[in-house]
């Protein structure tokens, strides 16, 4: 090691904080995937292994295999595994599954065991519904243009996030509710006023597009 004013070097993992951190890290997790084999999805720091059987009891014997390949290189990188991080989820047909989760969040989307959009849904509209609080608040207390701005900022990015995956989803009308009741709210409008002019007149795409 070096040690340069009381600071010294490390000669293991990615120096936090750096610009070149991200860069670093990436290049740091590179060979993980390779190393435990085909399935392996990494995204920045998250890291998801797939595999497949007809056999449920094959199946968890496979995705031990994957797991331990993925502890040792982490463990042979001088890297700690957060257990409480680690989710398990099976995808099937049959609702029998018992080796697995009911719902895994995986980079910010909540999956359940059928590939359904429920979990994910009831998400995004408990976020939306506290963002609608805050609009109505600040709608008293800034300028329309201010407040368009927020409405970008902490609904509509929550709203827009993978909606390309969800938005075809059955139960996306009740977050279609929420969203008229927020441009309600940027045109200062009655509950009941007619949502559709008001979507044209601010411009805004509805979340049925």
């Amino acid at each position: 090691c070096v040690n340069v004013n009381g600071v010294r070097s490390s000669f293991c993992g990615v120096p936090w904080g750096s610009i070149l951190c991200p860069l670093l890290f990436i290049i740091f997790l590179n060979d993980l995937g390779f190393f435990v084999g085909q399935g392996s999805l990494i995204y920045a720091d998250d890291s998801t292994f797939v595999t497949s059987h007809k056999d449920q009891l094959n199946l968890k014997l496979k995705s031990l295999e994957q797991a331990d390949k993925a502890e040792h290189w982490f463990t042979s990188n001088r890297l700690k595994v957060n257990p409480t991080k680690m989710q398990s989820l099976i995808v099937s047909h049959s609702r029998s599954t018992t080796m697995s989760q009911p719902a895994v969040k995986l980079l910010g989307f909540h999956i359940d065991s059928q590939v359904r959009w429920n979990a994910h849904l009831d998400l995004v509209h408990s976020k939306l519904s506290k963002n609608l609080f805050l609009l109505r608040r600040l709608s008293s207390a800034v300028s329309h243009d201010v407040l368009l701005t927020a409405y970008h900022g902490l609904f509509s990015s929550v709203l827009s996030y993978g909606l390309l995956l969800w938005g075809g989803a059955s139960g996306v009308e009740r977050v279609f509710k929420l969203q008229k009741r927020a441009v309600r709210i940027l045109a200062g409008v009655a509950y009941r006023c007619p949502a559709r002019p008001i979507f044209k007149q601010l411009k805004i795409l509805t979340v049925y597009g």
